[in-house]
């Protein structure tokens, strides 16, 4: 268990570094529509940013299972909130590395096939096409995923019920974008907390 325990605990950093990771590197453009900053998103020269940060998505999307396994059965057990919570986790996952496969689609088709350079408003399109996935789904989802945990993951810390109801508010109010970082903080947080735990007499007596 102190090992699950630990993995779970690296997925919940992992989750949260990796999807500021991929943000900063493709630093795709948001915001009002500006052709210029659409064209140096699509840009040959910045292709293997993009690239990179879909695998840097796909990480953190597999990251947020791993930590969400973790909680389902150490906060819920077997009762049927932990499946509805794990439901929701899966359809987050899901919608956040859906929802970057379309942003980041404008500049990675270039580099498949030598396809034709899209026009700006089009790529503008498809990229808030998917932040709408990733950010309005996801987001809403992840939210309440963390407000089923707040709710009945009674075998957690009032602590950690509590900050997972203030993160799944802001998952909730993804739409505004900047409230996304409280979902993220949430995994830094349980993530160190998990990690630190493992360390703890008691906790090794608990989990063992």
């Amino acid at each position: 268990m102190i090992k699950e325990r630990r993995l779970a605990g690296v997925c919940g950093l992992v989750f949260a570094v990796t999807t500021m990771a991929a943000f900063i590197l493709a630093n795709p453009p948001g915001g009002k529509f500006h052709a210029g900053d659409v064209a140096d998103f699509v840009a040959q020269s910045h292709r293997t940013a993009v690239i990179a940060s879909l695998y840097l998505m796909l990480l953190s999307a597999v990251s947020l299972l791993g930590l969400g396994v973790y909680l389902r059965r150490a906060a819920f057990g077997d009762s049927g909130s932990g499946r509805l919570f794990t439901g929701l986790v899966v359809a987050a996952a899901t919608s956040f590395f859906a929802g970057w496969t379309l942003v980041v689609t404008p500049a990675a088709a270039q580099s498949i096939g030598d396809a034709p350079t899209i026009d700006p408003g089009v790529a503008y399109t498809f990229m808030q096409a998917g932040f709408g996935v990733m950010l309005v789904g996801g987001g809403l989802m992840l939210g309440a995923a963390l407000l089923t945990l707040a709710v009945a993951g009674r075998h957690e810390p009032a602590w950690l019920r509590g900050f997972a109801a203030v993160a799944g508010i802001g998952g909730l109010a993804t739409p505004a974008f900047f409230p996304f970082f409280l979902v993220l903080l949430f995994g830094l947080v349980a993530g160190i907390w998990l990690l630190a735990s493992c360390r703890s007499p008691a906790a090794q007596a608990v989990t063992a």
